[in-house]
């Protein structure tokens, strides 16, 4: 055996000592004695690699100890690199022992979607600029102050040589994006509530779902430079009719999904989902504009359900069908859909400009009202191809009136037994609005109309307790969550009191409660303020 071959086979041992024993330099000898030392050495050397081996391969204690650690808690790191994160943690944060997260390591994880924190220690020093990918709830991104590698600024959390946005935290409408970054990583501004955003001349790489979800968003205009667009980047931003793409940029999969100027970009005309979003069409309109003969299909088949000639199964309204209330005694629908004969609702499109669109059929002893939707608005480029699904049925019977005409509307109170589930509101030209679902009440709604006639607030009981909600009559989607102010204001101004609501103005309501009185400012303030005697 050579030298290199003993100290390959040797693995961990010191060469030093190894050395030692075959470099001892040989003595004239006896051949027997010779012989001897030479039988003696190589035992020494066999003793002391065998003492060496043993000594060294001894595992040390703290390495194969953090292994098992990072191992349980779920992280895969490889010479310092995450790799995966399989752990069920929704705050992450990130060992000690990470120096870089490498892109997708939070891919495989099944509960991606809940993490919605993740810390970086001061020992991160790179981040792929997808490395967050699949993360859609992460709202929480911080960084180690003692971190080198990163730095905070005006709400970004940039690499410290500037060239990767990794997320971006703030609260402003307006996003100017360093000229310096070159890459934005994977839901970096997601959600965010930006109307503007101005990117950088030498931007090149735009990750997984970037600016996905960010509904105020109106223009996106991207230079020049950019390569690459990651899948969803800006998936969901409804609102952006205006904005550039370089010809030769890559895009992922999905990357402008209901993103109405690229619609219009594609189709070498106006899209229908930008005509919806700008307010360039009503409902009516819109409906007379698309093959309608997919939607009378499906009155068809839901005329067919209620007189008994079919079941709806297959259909493209069976979710409607399957849901379909019991026809009012003494009311009778007719034969056949006539779309000539049909009302449409034109009270507005909503702030995503695609549902609730409202259909009535004239039948003898009520209407037939029917919830329709714009299907799937992100694929369609032309008018002639855009779908409706009817999604609900329900029935105004000329008996069921319960409530007088107030600010030009007549409401209907549904019923489910003896609890009220819904109102639907019939104004004088013909238009209809169903309040909005969930507000069950253990007694008649009471509804109090703005100045105006276009809102109204809604005061139900559920559990036994007055609650409130606000309803708009034309098509607008409020922001601020209604449903669940009351518990704030019952818990720090003193329990509600009801029958004492006024509007203000057309935005502003006011009530009372066990301290004095209140004023919310519902299009503005997530909660009400409360207001001096």
């Amino acid at each position: 055996m050579t030298k290199d071959r003993f100290l390959d086979a040797m693995g961990a041992l010191d060469a030093d000592l190894i050395l030692e024993c075959l470099d001892a330099p040989p003595r004239a000898a006896h051949p027997a004695r010779r012989w001897l030392r030479a039988a003696a050495a190589v035992a020494a050397c066999a003793a002391l690699a065998a003492g060496v081996f043993f000594w060294r391969r001894q595992p040390p204690p703290g390495p194969d100890d953090a292994s098992a650690r990072l191992a349980e808690a779920g992280f895969t790191v490889e010479g310092g690199v995450l790799l995966a994160y399989t752990g069920e943690a929704d705050t992450v944060v990130i060992p000690d022992e990470v120096t870089e997260i490498a892109a997708g390591a939070f891919r495989q994880n099944g509960r991606a979607g809940q993490i919605t924190a993740v810390r970086l220690g001061s020992s991160v020093r790179r981040v792929a600029a997808d490395a967050f990918a699949g993360l859609s709830a992460l709202t929480e991104l911080t960084v180690d102050a003692e971190n080198p590698a990163f730095a905070e600024r005006d709400g970004m959390l940039l690499s410290a040589d500037g060239t990767l946005l990794v997320r971006y935290s703030g609260t402003g409408e307006i996003l100017r994006i360093p000229q310096s970054v070159r890459m934005i990583g994977a839901h970096a501004c997601q959600s965010a509530a930006l109307e503007t955003v101005i990117f950088p001349d030498e931007l090149v790489y735009i990750g997984f779902n970037a600016f996905a979800d960010c509904r105020s968003l109106t223009e996106i205009a991207l230079p020049a430079s950019v390569h690459e667009i990651a899948e969803g980047a800006f998936a969901g931003c409804m609102r952006a009719v205006d904005g550039t793409v370089p010809p030769d940029a890559w895009i992922g999969a999905g990357a402008f999904e209901n993103v109405p100027f690229y619609l219009t970009m594609l189709a070498g005309e106006m899209s229908p989902l930008e005509a919806v979003v700008r307010g360039a069409v009503t409902p009516s309109e819109a409906i007379a504009r698309s093959d309608a003969a997919p939607l009378l299909r499906q009155m068809e088949e839901i005329l067919a359900f209620y007189h008994g000639t079919g079941t709806g199964e297959g259909s493209f309204a069976y979710g409607a069908i399957a849901e379909a209330p019991p026809l009012p005694e003494g009311m009778r629908l007719p034969e056949t859909a006539d779309l000539r004969a049909l009302r449409f609702s034109d009270s507005g499109w909503g702030k995503t400009g695609i549902y609730d669109v409202q259909i009535a059929m004239t039948a003898t002893g009520g209407e037939m009202c029917m919830e329709a939707y714009f299907y799937a608005p992100g694929s369609v480029l032309h008018w002639r191809d855009a779908r409706w699904r009817i999604a609900r049925i329900y029935f105004i019977a000329d008996a069921a009136e319960t409530a007088a005409e107030e600010a030009g509307w007549r409401v209907t109170m549904e019923q489910d037994g003896e609890t009220y589930v819904g109102m639907i509101f019939l104004a004088e030209d013909g238009r209809m609005v169903r309040a909005s679902g969930g507000h069950r009440s253990e007694a008649p709604y009471r509804i109090l109309f703005s100045p105006d006639g276009t809102r109204c607030a809604v005061e139900y009981y559920a559990n036994g307790e007055a609650r409130l909600y606000v309803q708009s009559l034309i098509g607008e989607r409020f922001e601020v969550s209604q449903n669940d102010y009351l518990d704030y204001l019952n818990r720090y101004f003193g329990a509600y009191v009801p029958g004492e609501l006024s509007w203000e103005s057309v935005d502003v309501l006011c009530g009372r409660n066990v301290n004095g009185r209140f004023r919310w400012d519902f299009l503005h303030e997530v909660y009400p303020t409360q207001a001096e005697e």
